[in-house]
């Protein structure tokens, strides 16, 4: 079954200050690494502080691509105030972050904590 409506949604690219307000509201994002050619999606639980994302993930897959240092991709979106949805996309060459280094480089990331505190580690994705 499609629905039409009268009006179609109208799109527009967000502006950075729009991108980086969604990603620090966000909770949860998608994130996508290549495994042997396959594009594979994991949910994680990420912040954004200051112009590195941080995402807390448990599976294997995404730890294993920050240790390579491979490329990986966040997606996050949501519902806007309007009744409309946002999308926002990050890609870069993610990295992982020591334990002792979280409250000295990221004090922003104490919201994360308890999922690292059940086993989940830490990367960093550059903006």
């Amino acid at each position: 079954m499609a629905l039409r409506t009268s009006k179609p949604r109208e799109r527009h690219e967000l502006t950075p200050e729009e991108c980086r307000h969604y990603l620090q509201e966000a909770e949860f994002a998608r994130v996508i690494v290549s495994i042997r050619c396959i594009p594979a999606a994991h949910v994680a639980r990420s912040t954004l502080v200051g112009d590195t994302l941080l995402v807390a993930s448990d599976e294997e897959d995404v730890v294993t691509a920050a240790k390579r240092g491979d490329v990986i991709s966040l997606e996050s979106d949501g519902p806007t105030v309007d009744g409309g949805t946002w999308t926002v996309q990050a890609t870069g060459i993610s990295w992982l972050v020591a334990p002792d280094d979280i409250a000295s480089y990221f004090p922003g990331a104490a919201a994360l904590l308890p999922y690292l505190e059940q086993g989940a580690t830490l990367l960093a994705l550059p903006l």
